[in-house]
């Protein structure tokens, strides 16, 4: 498994909590930026299930 680095933060997202991602996806939309913000979202929520 690769660590995937946040576009907003530059931050592993695995070192994301579950709060943070929604955080920087949600500015990443806000950007403009839907697609990666909603992949980003996306990636966080398929490992916490």
């Amino acid at each position: 498994m690769t660590d995937t680095i946040c576009n907003l933060c530059e931050k592993k997202l695995s070192d994301h909590t579950y709060e943070e991602s929604i955080k920087c996806a949600m500015e990443l939309i806000k950007q403009g930026h839907k697609k990666i913000g909603m992949g980003q979202h996306r990636l966080r929520q398929s490992m916490h299930d």
